[in-house]
């Protein structure tokens, strides 16, 4: 089973998109991922919840 993260943004703010594994590795990736847009997006004060959430939606995503 695979996780994919997307931004899709209608006023051109550039999106991305991960595919990861269910693994326990793929939380770590994902706060990465998170990070890396959020600078991107100029919204670097919102990293610790952006971190905050999706380790919480990969960890619920592993979960039976």
């Amino acid at each position: 089973m695979t996780m994919i993260a997307k931004r899709h943004d209608a006023i051109g703010s550039p999106g991305c998109s991960e595919t990861l594994p269910c693994e326990a590795e793929s939380a770590s990736q994902a706060r990465l991922l998170v990070s890396a847009a959020l600078n991107t997006w100029q919204l670097s004060h919102l990293i610790d919840d952006g971190q905050l959430i999706v380790s919480e939606l990969v960890a619920n995503a592993g979960a039976p």
